[in-house]
């Protein structure tokens, strides 16, 4: 199986507990699957693959161009108001930086039989991915500041589907 899978988690600072924005993942999933066939209404399955994110990015918001404080939102919002213009604070940012990542995946599941053609299915599936990102601090583009982190974007869906089956 081939899907596209979208992550999106909120960044918050420990020591403040404010947004530092909002980290966007995407990326195919590959799945090799093995069904259980059987005579009941239930066909059990497990799948094994991995997950690409290719792209990878954080927001760039209050956060990113410098804002903070207790005005940082009200600030924000009079210098978007003005049309954004360019290097607010002084030229301060505070950016980003995410690698592409690859990590595993794990789905298990079963289809269940409604009636005719038609089948329910119910799943879980269990994603293991950690994002390298390189943190900067810059004035007007010119980084005086870098730290490497670590984002674990690692997550457990469930979901709940009808399909038509052809030929069934």
């Amino acid at each position: 199986e081939l899907t596209w899978d979208r992550v999106a988690a909120r960044t918050i600072t420990s020591s403040t507990g404010k947004n530092d924005g909002t980290l966007f993942a995407s990326g195919p999933i590959w799945t090799l699957f093995a069904r259980y066939k059987n005579e009941s209404r239930f066909t059990p399955y497990v799948g094994l693959g991995a997950a690409f994110y290719n792209r990878t990015r954080v927001s760039k918001g209050r956060w990113h161009y410098g804002f903070s404080g207790d005005e940082a939102e009200q600030e924000y919002v009079a210098w978007r108001q003005a049309g954004s213009p360019s290097w607010p604070n002084d030229g301060y940012n505070r950016t980003f930086n995410l690698d592409d990542a690859t990590g595993f995946v794990a789905t298990f599941g079963s289809a269940i039989k409604i009636g005719g053609h038609w089948e329910a299915d119910l799943y879980g599936r269990y994603t293991d991915v950690v994002l390298d990102n390189e943190y900067t601090l810059s004035y007007y583009g010119n980084v005086f500041r870098s730290e490497s982190h670590e984002f674990d974007i690692s997550n457990m869906a469930y979901g709940i589907g009808i399909k038509y089956v052809f030929g069934a």
